[in-house]
């Protein structure tokens, strides 16, 4: 495989003060298959045409804009009947294909100019739903919207039926792709099988580099940290109630990321979060800055109600950092409980208390070695090792869209 193209809806560089594992993802994997030797496209739909390249040209980012869907009356008038029987927003679904029918009219002519071995494309909005028939393609699984609606009590403040659009083209797009990724075995689980598709886990790279990790001596401070969007979605009430049970009264929780106020329950973690004496607030950081803070944790909760398998949770393991997390989501396929991190029963506020508790009462001995389990169990998500395991999965994906497509 010597180019690869993706196809996403979000892509951050390291220097942004922004908070998105998809963004965050894409350019980590764009870096390391760069390193591969292997040539990255990544396109965006956007309100402008640009491109800029990184890593000495292998990776080229390029916007491009979509024209405004505009429906006709007749679809508003179906629209209308629509969302009254089937509960869901017709104006958006066809929003949405019709978004994906430009998407793919835009590859396949820059394809045909500047053709590569693999697409990847994130399932965001039905990204994904027309691929383009003369070069193969795979889905990723990023976030499944109806599992973040289930879990997340919505879906950042969109409306109902808005949300049951989205949820209805994603899922369509699923059910006919061919090849599908995902960063966990817990989110691949969560599509419907199908005889002819395939379904890999790919794992996620890590975008840091520690060539030694620093255990931070216990004292009077307790130092726990969070990042990421802090929400409802992401368990930050339980964290914060948690710790107020406990009565922590030496303890500092540091939480980093977006506020959200999209609900009720978002607006009452924001006045807690500004609120709580004991809570030091930060916007996103930059990620050069932000792996400082995390280094500074004596321990980091990633509590999610609903998730899959954050950039966070490498991360901090390969800082040798305990980490405390749900047992779902990915999570339980990274941490064994007790060696190399601690589990609690996802979305449980008295789970995620005794958990805390349990990590509070770990001999010095003990903690140092869940430090260094945590370290050496994200090895295999660094280096050319894991662009090696990339690749070959790619490889496999090649193979059996091929197949498929000359069997049908």
């Amino acid at each position: 495989m010597n180019k690869i193209a993706f196809l996403t809806s979000e892509f951050i560089t390291p220097d942004q003060a922004k908070t998105g594992g998809l963004g965050t993802y894409l350019w980590n994997q764009a870096k390391l298959l760069s390193e591969k030797g292997i040539v990255v496209v990544i396109y965006q739909p956007s309100f402008r045409d640009s491109e800029v390249f990184y890593f000495g040209k292998k990776v080229l980012f390029k916007e491009f804009k979509l024209t405004p869907f505009k429906p006709s009356i007749f679809q508003i008038a179906l629209h209308f009947f629509i969302k009254r029987i089937k509960k869901y927003s017709l104006v958006h679904y066809l929003k949405l294909k019709s978004n994906a029918q430009k998407i793919n009219s835009f590859l396949e002519s820059e394809l045909r100019n500047n053709p590569v071995d693999l697409i990847q494309f994130v399932n965001l909005n039905g990204l994904g739903y027309y691929p383009v028939l003369t070069t193969p393609s795979i889905i990723r699984i990023s976030s499944l919207t109806n599992l973040y609606n289930q879990f997340g009590r919505g879906y950042y403040g969109l409306r109902s039926e808005i949300i049951q659009a989205q949820i209805k083209i994603e899922e369509e797009t699923y059910k006919n792709a061919i090849c599908i990724v995902g960063p966990s075995t817990f989110s691949l689980n969560q599509i419907k099988p199908n005889p002819f598709q395939l379904k890999l886990r790919l794992p996620t790279p890590i975008g840091i580099q520690v060539d030694s990790r620093r255990n931070k001596k216990l004292d009077q401070t307790l130092k726990i940290g969070y990042f990421g969007n802090i929400d409802y979605r992401k368990g930050v009430d339980l964290l914060i109630d948690a710790i107020l049970r406990l009565k922590l009264d030496t303890c500092h929780l540091f939480l980093c990321g977006r506020l959200n106020v999209d609900n009720e329950e978002n607006i009452k973690i924001k006045d807690q979060v500004l609120s709580e004496s004991f809570i030091h607030y930060s916007d996103s950081l930059p990620k050069g800055d932000l792996f400082e803070l995390m280094k500074e944790m004596d321990l980091i909760i990633l509590p999610s109600r609903v998730d899959n398998c954050p950039n966070t949770l490498l991360e901090s393991l390969a800082m040798g950092k305990i980490v405390i997390g749900p047992n779902a989501w990915g999570f339980e396929e990274v941490i064994t409980n007790g060696v190399n991190g601690i589990l609690f029963e996802s979305g449980s506020l008295s789970s995620l208390v005794d958990a805390i508790d349990y990590f509070m009462n770990l001999s010095v001995e003990k903690r140092m070695e869940i430090e260094e389990n945590a370290f050496l169990s994200v090895q295999e998500y660094l280096g050319s090792r894991l662009g090696d395991k990339i690749v070959n999965i790619y490889k496999q994906c090649i193979d059996h869209y091929n197949i498929v497509c000359a069997e049908s």
